[in-house]
């Protein structure tokens, strides 16, 4: 079955959102002139696929207002406390997308929301990672749902109150830096607020699919510490560290997809499997894939052993349908194999040269990548991949999970915000190889500055 592309009409310039908006805001100016009408959105991608024109709904919405937009911020319940790089996840990408088609000043106030409302739902601790990652965000407003109102009062949740008054100086230090006006530095997820006119539907696929539900590699890279940021495909230079999944590659042109190939790529399983049923296996030094419905239960890493010599083999426990088998070209590097219960071996991380000057990376796993995944040697392993091809961006190590977002200054300084997203104490931090004694609690963030290598540490959370 041929994919099925996105009737134009679906995602035509329909005015009925942009009028409906002016009419509200005309209605509210009518009877209060000095209101402001803001606008609370979903996720980027959602709003990609209905087709949103923010250039033109913006403008409808606010008037002679700036705007106004309260995007969400991850999660409103707290478990596991690495699921909050969904906070970054979410925003980050919500700016970019606005930023594409929207040039004029926006005010965003993240939804800082603790369904249902008070400590039981969310803690403090975790509300402040929120509250500091917004302001390093450059957002200098921010709303707040954290009381029960529907039969509590506000002193019964004093801690709040005084985590609100204890993070205030860092919030407003902060936002005294300007970090609204910085550049980001990362590895590069493409977006596009078109991409459900070139999103191609296959078989068993939905709405979900347009609208991102499959869009998940970051989560793995921001969960090591890497730093990444998304960007507009047209705006993408060369010398990026693109991540492509089966989510971006689906929505990317030929002729996109052959721009980012001559440069430095990571692609998964499911963008391999694209790419080359779209005849672009040469780029990838691929000369088949084919997706395996066994288990890969392990992982082989090629030229890592430890200290007595060892060959180092890591669980991976990935479940079929979830991986794919790779013939690579004979120049390719295999870095691993995966391993399957019943003792076959596959190449697993793969590096490529193409004749084009791209570098490329491939993991041939899809949305699932094992609950085996994050251990010190596979994290190395990407690390040490991140580095060779994208050398700008910073190396952060806490041990074990954590968030960190880098934002860069015209004059060459930069901004590094870390947050300790695992459940033990950190007792040190490695930036580039160099060590910080720095204690971090669950949830507790720092933030340095840095010039010509020199860091400064400009502020941390309150525990």
């Amino acid at each position: 079955m041929k994919p099925y592309l996105i009737p134009a009409d679906y995602v035509r310039d329909n005015p009925f959102a942009e009028t409906h908006m002016y009419k509200i805001e005309q209605t509210v100016r009518s009877v209060s002139p000095d209101t402001h009408v803001a606008l609370m959105t979903g996720l980027a991608d959602q709003h990609a696929a209905t087709g949103r024109k923010w250039e033109k709904f913006l403008p409808a919405l606010s008037g002679a207002f700036m705007p106004i937009l309260r995007p969400h911020f991850g999660p409103y319940r707290e478990d596991k406390p690495r699921d909050f790089v969904a906070c970054y996840r979410t925003l980050a990408q919500f700016i970019a997308h606005v930023k594409e088609k929207y040039t004029g000043e926006v005010s965003y106030c993240p939804e800082v929301e603790n369904t249902r409302f008070t400590t039981w739902s969310k803690s403090a601790a975790a509300t402040s990672f929120q509250l500091a990652l917004s302001a390093f965000m450059g957002c200098e407003d921010v709303t707040l749902s954290l009381y029960d109102l529907e039969g509590g009062a506000l002193f019964d949740e004093p801690r709040y109150e005084k985590m609100l008054k204890e993070q205030k100086p860092l919030l407003d230090k902060l936002i005294g830096l300007g970090l609204s006006d910085c550049g980001e530095i990362g590895v590069t997820i493409p977006i596009s607020c078109d991409c459900a006119k070139n999103y191609a539907l296959n078989r068993g696929e939905e709405y979900e699919h347009i609208a991102g539900s499959w869009r998940y590699i970051e989560n793995y890279f921001l969960t090591m510490g890497v730093p990444c940021r998304y960007c507009a495909v047209s705006e993408i230079k060369k010398s990026d560290f693109v991540l492509l999944d089966g989510y971006s590659a689906n929505f990317l042109s030929i002729d996109e997809l052959k721009r980012l190939l001559h440069g430095n790529v990571f692609l998964d399983g499911k963008a391999t499997e694209i790419l080359c049923e779209k005849g672009l296996g040469a780029y990838l030094g691929v000369e088949s894939v084919e997706q395996q419905q066994s288990m890969a239960n392990a992982e082989r890493i090629e030229n890592f052993y430890r200290k007595d010599g060892t060959y180092i083999r890591i669980p991976s426990r990935i479940s079929a349908k979830s991986w794919y088998k790779i013939r690579p070209f004979e120049t390719a590097e295999i870095l691993s194999r995966f391993l399957t219960p019943h003792g076959e071996e596959s190449p697993a991380f793969l590096r490529f040269d193409n004749e084009n000057g791209g570098k490329v990376a491939i993991y041939p796993a899809y949305f699932d990548w094992g609950d085996g995944f994050f251990t010190h040697y596979r994290v190395a392993l990407f690390k040490k991949v991140i580095k060779e091809l994208c050398p700008n961006v910073p190396q952060i190590d806490c041990g074990g999970y954590c968030l960190s977002a880098v934002k860069s200054r015209n004059d060459g300084g930069r901004y590094l915000f870390i947050a300790n997203l695992s459940g033990d104490k950190v007792e040190k931090i490695t930036i580039d190889g160099q060590q910080i004694s720095e204690t971090l609690e669950t949830y507790q963030t720092v933030v340095f500055e840095q010039n010509n290598g020199e860091l400064n540490k400009i502020g941390k959370t309150i525990k």
